[in-house]
């Protein structure tokens, strides 16, 4: 008796161990793009509802409230949790003189870079079968040159530079497997990030033409 005790004991702890252990699903209707900031606080997407989102710092930017992790990178164990091993620091920008003054300016200003090259990034707390939206948002004036690359290989969004001198947003959008779904952004030089908003689309959103993605 003692030893069936102990095997179905066992079975459950192997059990419960492979449930923490699942990978997150495998996002379906992928679709990725890539935005130049501007100016104006417009570029802060409000699609449908927010599900979360976080800067460096609290900032209400078009509507959209942004929760301060502070100096520390993004990782909220239940939302978001952004890869950053191998280095991570702030990074403080000067946007141009231009740009709307207030809660988005301080957006662009504070920001986190760590060593670049691939980098997952988790978005957690989501619902199977329904259809979200991530912005990733990113500038740092000095970072002319480099710049993040979606799963599909070919989007891209850049921090500064020509074109880009408010900074880039990237956004995907698609509909969740998991309450989980993880995405690997590749990074041309540093990886950069200055806030990360997800929002939960309405059912009826049409689905784009779905892209291939990197799912860790």
């Amino acid at each position: 008796m003692n030893r069936i005790v102990r095997k179905t004991a066992a079975l459950a702890l192997a059990a419960a161990a492979a449930l923490v252990a699942a990978p997150a699903g495998a996002a379906t209707d992928v679709t990725w793009s890539a935005t130049p900031l501007t100016a104006s606080s417009t570029s802060i997407r409000t699609d449908g509802t927010l599900k979360y989102a976080y800067a460096r710092g609290n900032y209400t930017v078009n509507g959209v409230s942004f929760a301060g992790v502070g100096d520390k990178i993004v990782n909220t164990a239940d939302c978001v949790v952004w890869e950053a091993s191998g280095g991570a620091g702030n990074a403080v920008s000067s946007p141009p003189s231009d740009t709307e003054s207030g809660d988005y300016k301080d957006l662009l200003s504070n920001g986190w870079w760590a060593n670049g090259k691939d980098r997952p990034i988790a978005l957690k707390n989501l619902e199977s079968g329904k259809r979200y939206l991530v912005q990733m948002v990113a500038f740092r004036n000095d970072y002319t040159t480099q710049s993040a690359t979606a799963p599909d290989r070919t989007t891209v969004a850049k921090f500064a530079g020509t074109g880009w001198e408010y900074g880039g947003s990237l956004i995907c959008q698609f509909t969740a497997e998991a309450t989980t779904e993880e995405f690997t952004i590749s990074y041309s030089g540093q990886a950069l990030i200055n806030a990360i908003q997800v929002r939960e689309l309405p059912s009826d959103e049409p689905a784009g033409k779905p892209a291939v993605i990197t799912v860790k």
